[in-house]
């Protein structure tokens, strides 16, 4: 999986996979079990082989899906701004912040686990067939690993420094935030709404309160554990060809009718205003 890329590359891929590796051990073979020296034993057995095949999903997703789809979403996201009436938006060359790459791993665990926490815990409430919320508990986090190229366009509108220039308020505001704010991509509240509502599906169920709680986070951190390999993967396998793919995406913005303001300050993306009459 890491045969031609560059060595920084390659120790960036590994680092990341090896910490959601340790993360995700800790919490299957301590946090959710009675650790016993026979079961960690057998999970340090099993692991490199479940690890290699979370990799093989996160290297097809970091590489293949997420910047084809992404890129495809952020075009259509570019095109439906300029189509406003009086659109003004201009290319800067100064990145509205730098995305680390752990908080960009929490963004895709936290759209994955939320989303399913909250699709499992619906179909508890309508009590829904006990195979449909089986199914939906394994598909789920395939699904919504994959949906994660929806979190591209945020990544990229950060990283290329896009403005959008409203005139009649007299700002210069950045699309990264409008697109983050548009979806709402605020994960972690995702999660905890997860939580919630599997709470409240539980309780419905007939578990007391504290039954219900237990079973909530157990729930919830079963299904971080689950997506978290595979997410760090795949978002260090796209972070590392992210330089390319924005470059190819800067090109094409000019194309589409976006102002070039590279060189420029955010001033000087402003309408000027009219000059004083003559007294």
């Amino acid at each position: 999986m890491v045969d031609g890329l560059r060595a920084e590359d390659r120790t960036l891929v590994a680092r990341a996979i090896a910490v959601a590796a340790l993360i995700s051990f800790v919490i299957e073979s301590i946090l959710l079990t009675t650790p016993t020296a026979t079961g960690i034993v057998s999970r340090l057995i099993v692991y490199p082989v479940a690890i290699v095949f979370f990799w093989g999903a996160g290297w097809w997703l970091g590489t293949r899906t997420w910047p084809r789809r992404g890129a495809r979403l952020m075009r259509a996201s570019l095109r439906r701004r300029l189509r406003r009436k009086h659109a003004l938006v201009f290319l800067s060359d100064r990145p509205d912040r730098r995305l680390p790459l752990p908080r960009r791993i929490w963004e895709v665990v936290g759209f994955s686990a939320g989303s399913t926490l909250l699709v499992t815990s619906t179909l508890l409430i309508f009590d829904a067939p006990s195979g449909a919320v089986l199914a939906a508990t394994g598909l789920m986090p395939i699904l919504t690993l994959w949906g994660s190229f929806i979190l591209v366009p945020y990544w990229l509108y950060s990283r290329l420094g896009l403005r959008s220039v409203d005139a009649m308020r007299w700002l210069v505001l950045p699309l990264s935030g409008s697109y983050a704010d548009r979806l709402k991509l605020s994960n972690g509240a995702l999660v905890l709404l997860g939580i919630g509502a599997t709470f409240n599906a539980t309780l419905r169920a007939g578990a007391s309160g504290g039954e219900a709680a237990a079973d909530a986070v157990v729930t919830a951190l079963r299904i971080v554990a689950s997506v978290l390999i595979v997410a760090a993967a795949a978002v260090a396998y796209y972070a590392k060809d992210e330089r390319v793919l924005s470059h190819t995406l800067e090109l094409e913005a000019v194309a589409m009718g976006i102002q070039d303001g590279r060189g420029m300050s955010d001033g000087d993306f402003l309408p000027r205003l009219p000059a004083p009459k003559a007294p």
